[in-house]
């Protein structure tokens, strides 16, 4: 196994995104389909130069949080779990698990994919990555659940896995598990993301993951 990049460049038109008020003016232009009056041919110009530029900046979200999904998540996957194809998935709305339009236009610009144990054949865990607003300040934050696969293909929420102080479980969805955003990175400043926390954590989680399932051998 290759060792993890745990420096990300973000983007300059990222960095844009989310400085400001940018991201709440982008994410309303991005809905007007048609110049504003008086039509004029100069203002119709720079309008779809604009729309242009909008659709840079959402591709290139989209590679930034891609990015930080594969190098966060898939170095803590490799062996113990594989990725869903999505012809196997059932889901309906699977386009908006990941893709651009997902990452750009949701609350938290999230990315998430499921993945199925190669051990235990009625498991499956879906992780992701996403952009929460804690105090101002846009972090980069991760998540987990597990699922036993139950008859039919659905899927049925696993409530008493135990990660460790760091992962904090959601009061409305049992099934879910977050890392305390206090140790998530922010955009903030000039320099490129630090992820290693991130990959770490994840690394950490996916092994109590595959210890839980080990615990649970002879209940599955």
């Amino acid at each position: 196994m290759c060792a993890v990049e745990k420096i990300i460049e973000i983007p300059g038109s990222v960095r844009f995104f989310f400085s400001d008020n940018n991201r709440t003016r982008l994410l309303e232009f991005d809905k007007s389909s048609v110049p504003p009056p008086p039509f004029e041919f100069a203002e119709v110009l720079q309008f779809y130069q604009a729309k242009r530029n909008v659709t840079f900046c959402k591709m290139d979200l989209f590679q930034f949080m891609g990015d930080v999904f594969q190098k966060v998540w898939l170095p803590a996957l490799e062996g113990a779990f594989s990725p869903q194809k999505v012809k196997d998935l059932g889901l309906e709305g699977v386009g908006e698990l990941f893709n651009p339009d997902s990452v750009w236009g949701s609350k938290y610009h999230a990315l998430y994919w499921y993945f199925t144990s190669t051990t235990f054949g009625n498991v499956q865990l879906c992780v992701g990555c996403y952009l929460a607003n804690i105090d101002g300040v846009f972090k980069i934050c991760i998540c987990v659940y597990l699922y036993n696969v139950v008859e039919g293909g659905g899927l049925e929420g696993v409530e008493d896995l135990k990660l460790d102080e760091f992962w904090v479980q959601n009061d409305a969805d049992k099934t879910e598990y977050s890392l305390d955003k206090t140790l998530c990175p922010s955009l903030g400043g000039k320099d490129p993301l630090d992820i290693s926390v991130l990959v770490e954590k994840a690394g950490q989680a996916v092994q109590a993951i595959r210890e839980y399932l080990e615990s649970h051998r002879d209940k599955s």
